[in-house]
């Protein structure tokens, strides 16, 4: 269940801040994710839990997911264990409007990822080398690259996940389909160009086939 409420929160902050990316960050054509088999996510942020930002503080929202498998955006099929970094930074003004400040993401695979995931789902960790892309309002760059280390224990039953999510609005439609298990979990990760996460917002392993689809300004 966390996973299909993480992408509907993640959905609705997005509304908030797609205005805002820069033009290489947003293609305006349809996008597609895949991935399957075993692995692990969570999300970390620095926005206050009292949900009132303080003008001219930059926050940050730190997604991670390691699994077996997966289908980047074009097309590429990347077999063997993946990692996927985001670093997703912005500011507030007086008057509470977000403002972007930068998006930071990579993806590792094959022998610069290690990952492992219990049988019964119980526990992951994973470690990678990831090369990062940095865009902010003016474009996007080459970021260097970033050490990731993250570790998961499961903190609830098994449960079997079948079901479509979707966020919509005007210019932005975003379809998921997940099909398997998860359990809820607790984790610590560590990002070398990330001073501080934040508390964790949401993490699970899972064995799952999952596919996402944005169409609009994505």
């Amino acid at each position: 269940m966390r996973r299909t409420l993480a992408t509907l929160a993640l959905g609705a902050a997005l509304l908030l801040v797609l205005p805002l990316l820069p033009a290489q960050a947003a293609t305006g054509l349809s996008q597609r994710f895949s991935e399957k088999g075993v692995g692990a996510e969570g999300a970390w942020s620095t926005f206050p839990a009292s949900g009132n930002p303080t003008p001219g503080v930059v926050y940050v929202d730190t997604y991670i997911n390691a699994v077996r498998q997966a289908t980047l955006l074009n097309g590429t099929r990347l077999s063997g264990n993946v990692l996927f970094v985001d670093e997703f930074r912005y500011e507030f003004n007086s008057r509470g409007r977000p403002i972007f400040v930068s998006d930071t993401s990579g993806t590792a695979h094959g022998s610069r990822v290690t990952l492992s995931v219990d049988n019964q789902l119980g526990s992951s960790s994973a470690t990678a080398t990831v090369r990062l892309r940095v865009c902010t309002a003016t474009g996007c760059t080459h970021g260097g690259t970033a050490t990731v280390s993250a570790s998961w224990t499961a903190d609830g039953p098994k449960v079997l996940v079948n079901g479509t999510s979707l966020v919509h609005t005007k210019g932005f439609t975003d379809i998921q389909h997940q099909h398997g298990f998860t359990r809820d979990a607790t984790a610590r990760a560590t990002v070398s160009d990330v001073t501080r996460l934040g508390p964790l917002q949401f993490a699970d392993i899972f064995n799952m086939r999952s596919s996402d689809v944005c169409v609009g300004t994505c």
